[in-house]
C-alpha cells in the first residue's frame, strides 16, 4: 500500500504596516501576509515542491486575498 498526497505549509512573511479596510468585515485593521507552499507527500514525507500560493489576510475575520509574489514583497518592505 502507497500512501502519497499533499500537504500545505504556511508562513507568515509579515504585516502591512498600512492600515487596510477588509473586503468581508469591513474591519480597518494591518493585515498578515502569508505564502501557502504546497508539497507532493509519499508516506508523509514532504518531497516536490508543487506551487506556491501568497495571501493577503485579515486579522479580524479570516478572510484570505490571494495575491501576486511580486505584491507580497512590495507590501511586506514598506
Amino acid at each position: 500500500m502507497i500512501f502519497y498526497g499533499t500537504k500545505i505549509f504556511v508562513k507568515q512573511l509579515g504585516n502591512v504596516h498600512q492600515a487596510a479596510v477588509c473586503g468581508h468585515c469591513r474591519a480597518q485593521t494591518g493585515h498578515a501576509v502569508i505564502r501557502h507552499w504546497t508539497w507532493f507527500t509519499l508516506f508523509f514525507i514532504p518531497l516536490i515542491p508543487l506551487w506556491k500560493s501568497y495571501f493577503v489576510v485579515c486579522p479580524g475575520c479570516g478572510e484570505k486575498t490571494k495575491i501576486k509574489k511580486s505584491d507580497a514583497k512590495k507590501m511586506i518592505s514598506q
